[in-house]
């Protein structure tokens, strides 16, 4: 159950698509290259979770706990951080979508508004780009690129047993050691 719906699994589109976005904003990728990763293509950008996978569970309380910490320096993020970004539950038409917003600012005490950083898979209508509304609640992981390297992206960690060997290469070699910056 994610934050009071009664759904039975979560789609993660992946900290892949985040990193393909990075890699765009980088200027390393075009926006029609499917993959930042090694391993990373339009086939296995998509992973389902279980709502009650003990792994990710752990991830997103971890995020959960330096949310705080990072929302403050992203609202005065570095000029190094290449990307920032953070994925938020949305309710979609059959489950809860968690998905990577950008451009995101709080819009009144509880209340957060963004930028969809890739097309949904359950939310019809909405597309790379659309602004989205939420709360701090359904905000479920965070994360920035410094450095061609990924910091948070928890959830993504908690995937790398659930991907190919090649994707999971991938991940790995882009993502920081760890998911916390010195002096967090």
């Amino acid at each position: 159950m994610a934050y009071g719906f009664p759904i039975k699994r979560m789609i993660f589109w992946g900290g892949l698509a985040a990193v393909i976005w990075a890699g765009q904003q980088m200027g390393l990728l075009s926006s029609s290259q499917s993959a930042a990763v090694a391993g990373t293509n339009s086939s296995n950008n998509v992973i389902q979770v279980p709502t009650a996978d003990q792994s990710m569970q752990e991830a997103l309380e971890t995020a959960r706990a330096s949310l705080p910490t990072f929302l403050e320096a992203a609202a005065n993020a570095p000029a190094s951080w290449q990307t920032v970004t953070i994925k938020v539950a949305l309710e979609g038409e059959t489950q809860i979508e968690n998905i990577w917003v950008a451009d995101f600012h709080q819009d009144g005490a509880d209340q957060y508004r963004g930028r969809l950083s890739n097309d949904p898979v359950d939310l019809p209508g909405m597309k790379a780009g659309d602004e989205v509304q939420f709360s701090y609640a359904q905000i479920k992981d965070w994360a920035f690129v410094e450095d061609g390297r990924g910091y948070g992206f928890y959830s993504v960690r908690a995937m790398l047993p659930m991907m190919d060997e090649a994707q999971a290469n991938g991940m790995r070699a882009f993502l920081a050691e760890d998911p916390l910056p010195k002096g967090w």
